[in-house]
C-alpha cells in the first residue's frame, strides 16, 4: 500500500499515513482531522517523488545499458576498420548510425527534461538533491580506460544533457560533483561544452574561474 505525508492542520507537523486513510490523529500534538482537512499537496507530493524516482531509476538504468552496448558495439564495427575517423566524417560509420547511438540521447534528454520539472516540484530539498545527484552522477561517469573518439565524444553529451539538474543539486553534492568532474585528468580532455558546465559550476559555487595561465593549460593540454 503506498504512502504520502501530510500536515496536522492544528501544529502543521508532518504525518505519514497509508494510502487509503481517511481520519486520523497527528502523534505529535494528539489532534484528530481528517484527511480532507489537510492540504491536497501531501498526495500530490507523493506522487511527484515517485514519479521522479522512477525517472530517476531509468536514467541510470538508460545510461548504464548505452554504455556497455556501445562500446560493444564499437569494438565490432570497428575491429576492421583502419581509419574509424575518417570513415565517421564520410557518413558511413556503422556505430554513429546505429539505432543505439541515434535513440538514446533523444531518449535521455526527454528524460531529463521530465525529471527536471519533477525536481522543481518537490519542497524537500534533500529529497530533490539525492534524486538528482544520483541521475547526474550516472551521466557524468567516466570509465578508468581511455576511451576512443567517438565513444569519449558521446560521453561529453551524455554532461551536456545533466546540465538542467545541477541547479537541484544542494551546495555539497554540487561541489562533489564539481570535484569528480573536473580532476585534472578528464579537464585536459574537456571539449567546449564540459568546459562550459564546469565553469556553470563554479558560478553556483562560487569558485573563482579558472584564468591566465590555469585556463591556458585547459585549452592547450587537449
Amino acid at each position: 500500500m503506498a504512502s504520502y505525508k501530510v500536515n496536522c492542520p492544528a501544529c502543521g507537523k508532518s504525518v505519514l499515513l497509508e494510502e487509503e486513510v481517511q481520519e486520523t490523529f497527528c502523534p505529535y500534538c494528539g489532534s484528530r482531522f481528517a484527511v480532507s482537512q489537510t492540504k491536497s499537496s501531501g498526495r500530490a507530493d507523493s506522487v511527484v517523488l515517485y514519479e521522479a524516482t522512477q525517472v530517476v531509476n531509468d536514467i541510470v538504468k538508460r545510461v548504464n545499458t548505452y554504455r556497455k552496448d556501445s562500446m560493444e558495439l564499437y569494438e565490432v564495427t570497428h575491429k576492421n576498420i583502419s581509419n574509424p575517423f575518417k570513415r565517421l566524417l564520410a557518413g558511413t560509420d556503422p556505430f554513429a548510425m546505429s539505432e543505439i547511438h541515434n535513440n538514446y540521447f533523444t531518449v535521455l534528454d526527454k528524460l531529463v527534461n521530465e525529471l527536471d520539472g519533477h525536481l522543481s516540484s518537490i519542497g524537500d530539498s534533500a529529497v530533490k538533491s539525492e534524486l538528482a545527484r544520483k541521475a547526474v552522477d550516472a551521466m557524468l561517469f567516466l570509465p578508468e580506460e581511455k576511451l576512443p573518439f567517438q565513444v569519449a565524444l558521446n560521453f561529453s553529451a551524455d554532461d551536456v544533457l545533466a546540465a538542467p539538474l545541477v541547479k537541484h543539486l544542494s551546495h555539497d553534492d554540487l561541489k562533489s560533483v564539481y570535484d569528480v568532474f573536473t580532476v585534472p585528468e578528464r579537464r585536459k580532455q574537456f571539449y567546449p561544452n564540459q568546459r562550459k558546465l564546469a565553469e556553470d559550476m563554479e558560478k553556483a559555487l562560487g569558485i573563482e574561474p579558472r584564468k591566465g595561465l590555469a585556463k591556458l593549460l585547459d585549452v592547450f593540454s587537449k
